[in-house]
């Protein structure tokens, strides 16, 4: 058979069987194939993101790797749809690669792949897992060594997320430093989590028109002249070189910043609004970790009086049942996170109970449906 006939049966077994045939290289019998290496991958990528929480994990990754020392996080949520806007200082993304950077394996971490607490992170599968499993994500803009604006578009009916994304995590704060002890496991524990692994890296959160006067309020103590409008903000935006959230601080007028705001940063926000952030009605937020800081005062451990830990013959007796309540719920949390991985989750809560110089803790774990 020539190649010319080869071609030709190969595209009418194409149409004839359609997509199944796009995915299998070799059939191998009684229901067994050799998939594509493409749909290998795309099944993994399916896998990899499970929720928008896993989204935010993924491209706060991305920009911690990129070496940034600032990432600000727009979030709106209207009925079924999740917009996400994350805009960073980091190396950014050279132009001859941003065709290409939603493809598998394309990565920057040839020699420095890490390994953190969300598993390997270098595969160059993260940005191509978030594409196929989001209606809609895109680099609104990027430079080198100026930083990078990605912007997402989520289904929530496909990809879940946490019901409750209001509500920051319990936390405490102990010799000055911040720790997560409870909450679900949404965004705002993401966020939280993140900004205290990290903490050289400000994190700053909250609503387009939020972040957008944030981001201008920061710059406005960096940039003392050059003010005007969109054509002042293109010259600095496009080739300048401080890094892109800053050029926003060179706009001195409504009509400038409404142009700006979507069309270079991703933020979708109001005519109203931008008059509102120009009247000083729109605050700017603190850094997550400040936010988290400024709900607590230190905590001083109380001391308990009247117990001979040498001579007493059951120690356990003495913790108080806040404090094992306490361990249940930290128990609980971690399984979450292990649980994910094996498609698990517990039954209830961890039941504990106590024995001669023991804790018992039993979990009751059931597959997901």
């Amino acid at each position: 058979m020539s190649s010319k006939e080869k071609d030709e049966l190969i595209n009418f077994i194409e149409k004839v069987a359609g997509d199944k045939y796009q995915k299998i290289e070799e059939d191998l019998g009684n229901g067994f194939v050799r998939l594509h290496i493409s749909e290998a991958q795309k099944r993994q990528a399916k896998h990899d993101i499970r929720s928008v929480e896993d989204v935010i994990v993924e491209l706060l990754r991305n920009s911690r790797d990129a070496d940034c020392r600032n990432i600000f996080i727009a979030l709106h949520k209207e009925k079924k749809d999740r917009t996400v806007a994350i805009i960073d200082d980091g190396h950014g993304i050279p132009s001859s690669v941003l065709t290409k950077i939603f493809e598998p394996r394309v990565t920057s971490k040839l020699d420095s792949v890490v390994n953190d607490k969300y598993g390997v992170h270098g595969r160059g599968m993260a940005l191509y897992a978030i594409k196929n499993n989001v209606e809609y994500v895109d680099v609104v803009a990027s430079a080198v060594d100026r930083g990078t604006i990605v912007k997402v578009y989520i289904n929530t009916m496909k990809l879940p997320e946490r019901k409750d994304q209001s509500t920051l995590p319990a936390t405490r704060v102990r010799h000055g430093e911040v720790h997560v002890i409870k909450g679900l496991h949404n965004i705002l524990r993401v966020l939280a989590e993140f900004s205290i692994e990290h903490p050289k890296i400000k994190i700053f959160v909250g609503s387009p028109a939020q972040i957008l006067v944030t981001m201008y309020d920061l710059s406005q103590n960096l940039l003392t002249s050059n003010k005007g409008g969109k054509t002042v903000f293109l010259d600095g935006f496009e080739e300048g070189s401080l890094p892109l959230w800053q050029c926003v601080g060179s706009i001195g007028n409504v009509k400038s910043l409404m142009e700006v705001s979507n069309d270079y940063y991703g933020l979708d926000v109001s005519q109203r609004n931008i008059h509102r952030i120009f009247s000083g009605e729109i605050e700017p937020v603190d850094d997550l970790y400040t936010t988290l800081l400024k709900k607590h005062k230190e905590v001083v451990a109380k001391p308990i009086f009247n117990v001979d830990f040498n001579n007493s013959s059951n120690l356990v007796k003495y913790i108080e049942k806040k404090d094992l309540d306490k361990l249940s719920q930290l128990v609980e949390d971690e399984f979450g996170k292990i649980g994910d991985k094996y498609f698990l989750h517990l039954k209830g809560s961890p039941k504990i109970s106590r024995g001669k110089n023991q804790i018992k803790i039993l979990l009751e774990v059931e597959g997901e449906e």
